[in-house]
Parts: C-alpha cells; sequence; structure tokens
C-alpha cells in the first residue's frame, strides 16, 4: 500500500479539481475508504440530512466472473463515516 503525504495529498486534491471524480478522491483520502468501498456506494448509502455515508457494499473481482458489489466480509467493514 502507498501512504501519500500531507504535501502529496494536497497536489492530489488540487489536481482533482477539474475531474469528474474529484470527490472520490476527497473521500479517498480524507475518509481512508478503499477503491472498492468507493465504487460499490449506492445514493441509497448517502444520508443527506446528517452527511453521513453508510458503507453497506463494496465492489471486489471475482476471478474468472469480473466484478461483483458484495457486503463486507467484516464487522468494521460496515461502517458508518461521519462528516468532518
Amino acid at each position: 500500500m502507498m501512504v501519500l503525504d500531507e504535501t502529496q495529498v494536497s497536489q492530489l486534491l488540487v489536481a482533482a479539481k477539474g475531474s469528474r471524480h474529484k470527490v472520490l478522491y476527497h473521500l479517498a483520502v480524507t475518509r481512508g475508504m478503499c477503491m472498492g468501498e468507493l465504487f460499490g456506494l449506492r445514493w441509497s448509502d448517502l444520508h443527506w440530512v446528517s452527511g453521513k455515508i453508510y458503507m453497506r457494499h463494496q465492489v471486489q473481482s471475482v476471478p474468472g466472473h469480473g466484478w461483483s458489489v458484495v457486503e463486507p466480509k467484516t464487522r468494521s467493514g460496515r461502517r458508518t463515516i461521519k462528516p468532518g
């Protein structure tokens, strides 16, 4: 796993400003979400009033079958991400 330092995170977020995926980059670096979690998000996982994101799904590669949306394997994978 590659970890970015504070300067690299700032540079990434500045570079992402013009991208339609900028929110995904922001969530990844500020909330520690991995790619499978980000791609598994559904509109129903977002609670607009409270600003919370409920991690209930993730996307994973299934060898020989492509990509699949599954529930997180562990209790810590099923979590609520609060605004901050």
